[in-house]
């Protein structure tokens, strides 16, 4: 936040401060609660698929819904949809990492996770790319940045062996923690201070949406409910 002060020239003011203040807090009281250990026993295959087609598939939903929408909120689909591939990309990572370790490179060559990891990187990397092009950074840089950790924790726990305390207290802070990292994200991501990294394209792409729907809300309210400007008949000419 100090770098994008100093590149946009704007102060970081109350909002700047309190959501990097939330991030901070909303870290600290997760470490602190919740005691995140690794060195678990790591799950089976079966769960990894499990767990490697639930991400996929809630990825590959995001997107089509995307396509569906305007394109700001396009973006905002699209970025969260990287960050949980970037989040399952974090956790293969690490089994391929064990692989290693185990077996050497000829176990690492024969397991999928590493081939799975260079495939996730270029989907989520088109996403991403695809995102900052449609809208402005700030309507996703938020989605990307939070997604991405909360995915990564969540595969740890599922079929990396991590552990977490599952104390009712305990759950309590963990998720106030992670709320306020999400809510710190958001309003760190959104600060007028972030340099916007949208190109041209992006700012056309919003400028037509706004002109479509600016000429839709006027045809609607120039012609009768139910009543199609083109096909309504037409007044007589006088003479």
């Amino acid at each position: 936040m100090g770098l994008a002060r100093t590149i946009t020239r704007q102060t970081l003011g109350r909002s700047g401060w309190g959501g990097v203040l939330l991030l901070a807090a909303g870290v600290t009281v997760f470490i602190v609660s919740g005691q995140p250990t690794g060195g678990g026993v790591e799950a089976g295959l079966l769960r990894h698929w499990l767990v490697f087609g639930v991400v996929a598939g809630a990825a590959l939903l995001l997107v089509s819904i995307a396509r569906r929408l305007p394109v700001l909120e396009e973006a905002t689909l699209l970025a969260l949809a990287a960050g949980l591939l970037y989040g399952l990309q974090d956790a293969l990572t690490r089994t391929a990492g064990l692989r290693f370790n185990h077996g050497g490179l000829g176990l690492l060559l024969r397991s999928w996770q590493p081939y799975a990891v260079v495939v996730i990187g270029v989907l989520g990397l088109i996403l991403v790319q695809s995102a900052f092009e449609a809208a402005p950074l700030r309507m996703s840089l938020p989605a990307l940045t939070a997604a991405q950790p909360l995915t990564g924790i969540a595969c740890g726990v599922a079929f990396l062996g991590d552990r977490l305390r599952f104390t009712s207290g305990a759950l309590a802070w963990e998720g106030a923690g992670l709320l306020c990292i999400v809510l710190g994200v958001v309003v760190i991501g959104r600060h007028p201070a972030l340099p916007d990294a949208c190109p041209a394209v992006c700012q056309e792409n919003a400028a037509r949406a706004a002109a479509a729907s600016a000429a839709g809300a006027v045809g609607s309210a120039g012609s009768p409910a139910g009543v199609d400007p083109e096909t309504a008949p037409q007044a007589p000419l006088a003479h």
